[in-house]
């Protein structure tokens, strides 16, 4: 899943599935070792930085009437049907109220302590 959003462009949902992966993974998996963590740590935080904190597209496409995630994902333009596609998307992946913003994000991570798990250059 986190490959289909990344072909697709959309960094959102990208860091969004990543982040439930990594969750998955250090609860549930008693085989992880520290350096997957690591790894899995390292990509989540790259992930979520990836995600533009402005999007010059968005203007545009919210002048168009096109629903689209726009700067640091917050909801621009668009008609209903998109507005719910983008919704149940979120919902999928846990997050009930919609899609969650950059900075949420990034304040997710550091009160997981996420930054200090990262490979050392990070």
């Amino acid at each position: 899943l986190t490959q289909v959003f990344w072909v697709s462009n959309n960094f959102l949902f990208h860091a969004c599935a990543l982040s439930k992966l990594y969750n998955l993974q250090v609860k549930q998996n008693k085989n992880l070792s520290p350096e997957d963590a690591t790894l899995m740590a390292s990509r989540l935080l790259l992930a979520v930085l990836s995600i533009p904190a402005f999007d010059s597209q968005s203007a545009f496409l919210s002048e168009a009437g096109e629903m689209t995630l726009g700067a640091g994902g917050v909801l621009v333009g668009g008609g209903e049907e998109t507005t719910t596609r983008l919704r149940k998307t979120a919902a999928l992946l846990g997050y009930s109220a919609g899609p969650p913003q950059r900075s949420q994000l990034l304040a997710d991570l550091v009160s997981k302590g996420i930054p200090s798990a990262v490979m050392g250059p990070l």
